[in-house]
């Protein structure tokens, strides 16, 4: 089986500068790929000559007088993904004239490795995985998603998604998809998401924050006022700015059972609230948490 997806890259670097980071991007993630920009003439002669021998392409390569058998592996496994697209189709003009790289992913949860390659042109980008397992398929894209995502995050080599971006799995020489992957939102669309989702628990969380702070602070001038007077907690000059002598701001000892009272409630207040605000955010992460869970394709 094979799979395409189509990426647009940041039109902000130059051709020159954006295959070099390209190069470095896919070595950084573990795609090690090699250079087969050269391979292009002697591709397209060997898509001609072998159009209609996919089926028995690996018995040919065994001839030792065959011109497969002098390929490297690299430019054969990418010989035999340009051969399993239709010849009907103009995707494989396509590829030939524009193959950069080929690469390698390798699946340690699985044991597996899928090879895959690249094209490019102007600001597009191709990327071709070919395996006989669907699912093995599927992990080489998730993987693949995954980096391109966390790049997207950072404003680096990639354009964000469209959100109608499919990517195409279909059998071998075949026209028609056997499946399609949807590719679901990245991390700055995820937290937008929940954020939106959670309106009320994330900014409750903040509001109650922000309610703590306030019923602490206002707990702790009152205990100042009982104990040191106003003038410890606040500047003397600016009590005589607004026109109120300091000695107004004590706070009499008659009333002090009452302001230490108040003081208590304040106290509960300012636990609650923090409750309030712990609880609900810890409602709105949860939620964040299982949205970057999930596999960032959804396979129907």
């Amino acid at each position: 089986m094979r799979a395409l997806l189509q990426v647009s890259m940041l039109t902000s670097h130059d051709s020159d500068c954006k295959s070099c980071g390209l190069d470095a991007w896919l070595g950084e993630n573990g795609y090690n790929p090699i250079n087969i920009t050269f391979f292009r003439d002697s591709l397209k002669e060997l898509a001609i000559k072998y159009k209609d021998c996919l089926s028995s392409i690996k018995e040919i390569r065994d001839d030792p007088s065959s011109d497969l058998c002098k390929l490297t592996r690299e430019e054969y496994i990418a010989f035999e993904i340009i051969l399993s697209i239709p010849n009907e189709e103009h995707e494989r003009d396509k590829a030939i004239s524009n193959i950069k790289h080929y690469i390698h992913f390798s699946d340690r949860k699985q044991g597996q490795g899928i090879d895959g390659i690249i094209c490019t042109k102007g600001d597009l980008l191709w990327i071709r995985w070919r395996h006989k397992s669907s699912h093995n398929l599927e992990r080489a894209m998730e993987d693949f998603v995954e980096n391109i995502n966390k790049s997207i995050a950072k404003n680096i080599m990639f354009k964000p998604f469209d959100a109608d971006c499919i990517i195409q799995v279909r059998e071998t020489s075949s026209l028609s998809d056997s499946y399609t992957g949807r590719i679901k939102l990245g991390n700055k669309e995820i937290i937008d998401k929940a954020r939106k989702d959670k309106k009320v628990e994330f900014w409750a969380s903040r509001v109650a924050l922000f309610l703590t702070f306030a019923f602490v602070a206002a707990s702790y001038c009152l205990d100042v006022m009982l104990t040191k007077g106003i003038t410890s907690c606040t500047d003397a000059s600016f009590l005589k700015w607004i026109g109120t002598p300091p000695s107004c701001i004590f706070i009499p000892a008659e009333h002090g059972d009452f302001y230490k009272w108040l003081g208590g409630i304040f106290d509960r207040l300012g636990t609650v609230s923090l409750s309030t605000s712990v609880l609900s955010y810890a409602n709105y992460y949860y939620y964040l948490t299982d949205l970057r869970r999930k596999p960032n394709i959804d396979w129907k």
